[in-house]
């Protein structure tokens, strides 16, 4: 499997890019309806500058909102001046999980299933940063849909699909890998090291693009998940804190076998929340 870049990920299907990749505590995918050309990648940097010079001012973007209770308190200037935070508020009665936005051209969606300390709860003001995007002066912002704790969700339809899609891509590759996990975990202590290593590289092994006939949005789900697994895996295997090569060999495999039972344990929970969510497909 491939490593997706800062710039781009499965871009033989359509250009996106993951954010946040540092293990990918909040996921946030960026999607666009063609090819990310140079031409787009000028028309980005000229957004950029027109933010930095006040030529473009964030006051005056058009603000849309297809939700009806995830309210835009305010916008403004990024700290360096390229691009535009909002700041939001959740007005429902539950915790939202995951949302997706528009900046001109460019569509993201932050999925938060991850942690339940991510989720964004009641009266809870939330503050989302991104770049500047092509035609951010002429298609503004827009707050397009949401999920709920509940499984439910408000907005667009279509953005609502693309959202439950992502998640279903989710799903099917944290079914497919967690019995794996949990079969390594169950490992002799001495002999995790390896079993890891082995879940890793069968992730990586898989094909670039998983099965066609799935929607586009699962397939991502898909492919985001295993490539989250595979980091995981990388970093815990790999990561050395400071100290750690003084540690008796019993206390390293003690790490190791503590950081693999959050990881399932992470996936489990994950897989629940999920499965309340999949309810309301």
């Amino acid at each position: 499997m491939k490593v997706p870049s800062q710039r781009s990920l499965l871009l033989s299907l359509i250009p996106v890019a993951v954010l946040g990749i540092a293990l990918i505590e909040v996921v946030g995918v960026r999607t666009s309806n063609s090819s990310r050309s140079s031409r787009e990648e000028s028309a980005q940097e000229e957004a950029a500058a027109a933010l930095r010079s006040g030529r473009l001012r964030v006051e005056r973007l058009v603000i849309t909102n297809r939700t009806r209770l995830f309210k835009v308190l305010a916008s403004e200037l990024s700290q360096d001046r390229e691009g535009v935070l909002l700041r939001m508020r959740n007005d429902y009665d539950k915790r939202i999980t995951s949302f997706q936005l528009s900046y001109g051209i460019v569509t993201l969606k932050k999925e938060l299933i991850y942690r339940e300390a991510d989720w964004i709860g009641p009266h809870q003001v939330y503050s989302f940063e991104n770049e500047a995007e092509p035609e951010l002066e002429t298609r503004g912002i827009g707050v397009l849909a949401l999920i709920l704790e509940d499984g439910t969700s408000d907005g667009d339809r279509q953005a609502v699909k693309e959202l439950r899609q992502y998640r279903s891509g989710i799903r099917i590759a944290i079914n497919q890998f967690l019995p794996k996990l949990q079969r390594a975990l169950r490992s002799r202590k001495e002999s995790l090291q390896s079993a890891i290593h082995d879940v890793r590289s069968e992730t990586l092994g898989l094909p670039e693009l998983p099965d066609a006939s799935l929607p586009y949005y699962t397939r991502l789900g898909i492919h985001d998940q295993r490539w989250r697994i595979a980091e995981e895996l990388r970093i815990l295997a790999e990561d050395r804190q400071p100290g750690y090569d003084s540690l008796s060999l019993t206390k390293k495999q003690e790490l190791q076998y503590g950081g693999l039972s959050r990881i399932v344990g992470t996936y489990e929970r994950v897989l629940a929340a999920l499965l309340v969510d999949s309810a309301h497909n």
